[in-house]
């Protein structure tokens, strides 16, 4: 089936097993993350949580040296 275009391919060689890295900046991703209610954060915010904690926050460091 493939991935998305803003998911890159699988690094088998990282410190967590395979990683993806994904293109934040696309509007397809944010969407799914923030873009709206039904969104990953619109459903948490659904559920009455008023915050989250974003794990890997400093994804832009390995888009420096790609």
């Amino acid at each position: 089936a493939g991935s998305p275009d803003y998911v890159s391919e699988g690094n088998l060689m990282a410190r967590w097993g395979q990683e993806h890295h994904v293109h934040y900046w696309t509007r397809e991703w944010q969407s799914i993350i923030f873009g709206n209610e039904s969104s990953y954060l619109g459903n948490i915010m659904k559920l009455g949580f008023d915050g989250v904690l974003m794990a890997g926050i400093d994804e832009y460091a390995w888009w420096l040296d790609y």
